[in-house]
């Protein structure tokens, strides 16, 4: 994958999970001071915005932004899954955001986002099982739902990951045009649009 043909590209992806992250956050936030757990909320929700925020200002579209952001997301739905006491509806915050990561047309977000919300699901299991005090089911610690989350995970990530692989393909041919065309309208005539191998 080339990442540097797509830079621009994702600075403005970027810019985008940026305010996702914000909104979510805040959503968090409004949600703890209502109900309670606004400590958890604010020592969380802040700095899952704020990390991925001083990736992006160091190295924007990079892949470690993305990654950035990617994890930050899954921090976010993991706040909330614990704000609403394990509530199921809240872990349809996972799938949303998994998808919407899809935005970046770039498989390793996708990928990373997944194996956080894994491990999350199998240690938040566990700490409620003894007591501690987390929140992954409002029914209680409940292995046999946590392999069934992580089938639903499992089908949509690998489902995203190959979308993003066309999608990628796709972005890095039109980028090649338009360089392509940019050198010719500054009068490169001698100038070919670039073929990459298996690309129709």
């Amino acid at each position: 994958m080339n990442d540097h043909a797509l830079h621009a590209y994702y600075v403005s992806a970027d810019r985008v999970m940026l305010g996702t992250a914000a909104l979510l956050s805040a959503v968090c936030i409004v949600l703890a001071a209502i109900s309670g757990g606004l400590t958890t909320a604010l020592l969380v929700g802040v700095p899952a915005c704020l990390v991925p925020y001083a990736l992006f200002r160091m190295a924007p579209g990079s892949l470690v932004s993305r990654i950035g952001f990617a994890s930050a997301f899954m921090v976010l739905a993991a706040l909330l899954i614990q704000l609403t006491g394990g509530l199921i509806e809240a872990h349809f915050s996972i799938f949303v955001l998994l998808a919407f990561l899809l935005y970046y047309r770039d498989w390793r977000p996708v990928l990373v986002a997944a194996g956080l919300i894994a491990v999350h699901h199998l240690a938040f299991n566990v700490m409620q099982a003894a007591g501690l005090g987390v929140f992954i089911f409002n029914g209680g610690a409940n292995f046999n739902m946590v392999l069934v989350h992580a089938a639903f995970v499992v089908a949509e990530a690998g489902l995203l990951c190959y979308m993003a692989l066309g999608l990628s393909r796709e972005a890095l041919q039109a980028a090649r045009v338009g360089e392509a065309a940019a050198r010719i309208g500054a009068g490169d005539l001698a100038s070919a649009i670039p073929q990459q191998a298996g690309l129709p």
